[in-house]
């Protein structure tokens, strides 16, 4: 409250001035406090709208100071300016709202006070100064606060400005409080993404299993993926993948196979088995009369002349047994009697030719 100023009252005797008194004027009476005589030669005057006197017997009122008004007369005090007022003028008969981003909380004060940063206050009535509440800023000197905008969000009260949605995150409606995260499969390194298009699926070979990220992550060896995934897929059986972050699997190279799912590999068909397809699962046992003795074969061998393979899946073949063996001496007869035969048709045909 404004401190009004310390007054010793001095009552000065007028020998023609009384007061007003039922029944007429006492005179040689001093004046009332709230009123007040001039010269001393004149009846008492009430003291006017904005002015006081607390004393009695007084030549004048006084005016009422800053922070204090006085709307009636005949006051012996000043009323003190109430809350959401001021006046900076003496002598007030009324005190004024706040103008508009100011606020006065107290009473009896000749002005107010500006409204703090991220406050706003309309003015013109009984007001204080109110802060921005969340989504909202409030621009120094200017009296509406705006909502943030597409792209920003605030989520605290009494700001001034709005933040801008970071990285792997957007906001399409105004006065937001707090950004979207981009939805898995999908990321984002912009600033200020104004709509869910701010986001980028991931690329084939990649995946994001969380929402509001920057990056995707590449698929490990064994998997694969397509555009925006989520997750990575395991490589079928039949095929494998060697690198990380592919959007496809390679099928098995005949020769080779893969039984399982998610491998980064085709195994050689072991000896005794084939494939000539892409993409085999399992390799084939040779057929009876045939063998393979390497691994890793797309076809399996016949048994040559003399040699006889009853089983699948072997790695060679064995004599055949149900022909008799040639003993060495009947080798040698053989070879005599073929040397014979060839000499005697030699000999029929030299004379025929002579």
């Amino acid at each position: 409250m404004y401190q009004q100023r310390s007054i010793r009252c001095v009552t000065v005797l007028f020998s023609m001035v009384g007061v007003l008194i039922p029944g007429g004027i006492a005179l040689g009476q001093p004046c009332q406090p709230g009123s007040y005589s001039a010269t001393g030669n004149e009846l008492c005057t009430l003291c006017a709208a904005g002015t006081y006197q607390p004393c009695a017997g007084q030549t004048a009122c006084l005016e009422c100071e800053p922070g204090s008004y006085q709307d009636s007369s005949g006051a012996t005090e000043c009323l003190d300016c109430p809350v959401y007022t001021y006046q900076d003028s003496w002598g007030a008969t009324e005190c004024s709202y706040c103008w508009a981003l100011q606020e006065q909380p107290c009473t009896g004060q000749a002005e107010c006070f500006p409204c703090p940063p991220g406050f706003t206050s309309m003015g013109g009535g009984p007001f204080l100064c109110q802060p921005a509440p969340p989504g909202v800023y409030c621009i120094p000197g200017i009296v509406a606060c705006s909502p943030c905008e597409p792209g920003t969000y605030q989520p605290c009260a009494a700001q001034t400005e709005c933040l801008d949605c970071p990285p792997g995150t957007y906001t399409a409606d105004q006065g937001a409080t707090e950004c979207t995260d981009c939805p898995p499969g999908t990321y984002s390194t912009a600033v200020g993404g104004t709509s869910v298009e701010a986001c980028s699926n991931c690329p084939p070979g990649t995946y994001q299993p969380t929402g509001g990220q920057t990056q995707c992550v590449p698929c490990p060896v064994g998997t694969y993926s397509g555009e925006g995934a989520m997750e990575c897929s395991d490589c079928d059986p039949g095929s494998y993948q060697s690198e990380a972050g592919q959007p496809s699997c390679t099928p098995c190279e005949p020769g080779r196979y893969q039984p399982a799912s998610g491998q980064e590999q085709c195994f050689l068909c072991p000896a005794g088995t084939y494939t000539d397809a892409l993409g085999s699962v399992f390799c084939t046992d040779c057929p009876a009369g045939t063998f393979q003795e390497n691994i890793g074969s797309m076809e399996c061998s016949g048994c040559p002349p003399g040699m006889v393979q009853p089983c699948t899946g072997q790695v060679a073949c064995f004599p055949d047994e149900s022909v008799p063996a040639l003993s060495a001496y009947s080798v040698i007869v053989m070879a005599i009697l073929l040397l014979i035969a060839g000499a005697l048709v030699y000999l029929k045909r030299k004379p025929a030719e002579a």
